[in-house]
């Protein structure tokens, strides 16, 4: 396991393969029960493959997982460091788009970079099915995303 990986335990979820593409990321998010998740990264990791986009910094995305036997999967997806807000959050399932969201992007006080959530729910079956879940965006012709395994012991 690369030391850059980073597993966030909160509340029931898990962030899964989550590698941050740049030093220093830290943003919070509300969510509608009144629960806030802060995010505060300050490592410096290599690229393992784990994102599409290919060479130099860019935006994080990470996916949290919900972990509640029998329920729907909701998989909640983290982007940060966007330079501009991207008009849609796209979610795939083994590499099929299936759905597109347009989210409310927040800007950073701090470096100006924008951020935002996801939230795409999975059926128990689908997600017994062992499929590969992707959250990502696209944002000037290059591909950010991150994906989580049903099948990665959850």
């Amino acid at each position: 396991m690369n030391a850059a990986q980073i597993f966030i335990f909160f509340l029931r979820c898990w962030c899964v393969c989550s590698l941050p593409r740049r030093p220093s990321v830290s943003f919070s998010m509300s969510f509608s029960d009144g629960t806030r998740l802060l995010v505060n990264v300050d490592q410096q990791g290599e690229e393992e493959g784990e994102h599409e986009e290919q060479g130099g910094s860019g935006p994080s995305v990470q996916v949290l997982v919900s972990q509640d036997p029998g329920s729907p999967h909701l998989l909640v997806c983290l982007l940060s460091g966007f330079d501009s807000p991207v008009q849609d959050v796209l979610w795939w399932v083994n590499d099929t788009a299936v759905t597109s969201s347009q989210v409310s992007w927040t800007r950073s006080e701090e470096g100006g970079a924008y951020s935002t959530t996801s939230v795409f729910e999975v059926s128990p079956a689908d997600w017994r099915s062992r499929s590969t879940f992707w959250c990502g965006a696209v944002q000037e012709d290059h591909v950010y995303r991150q994906r989580v395994c049903s099948g990665d012991g959850l």
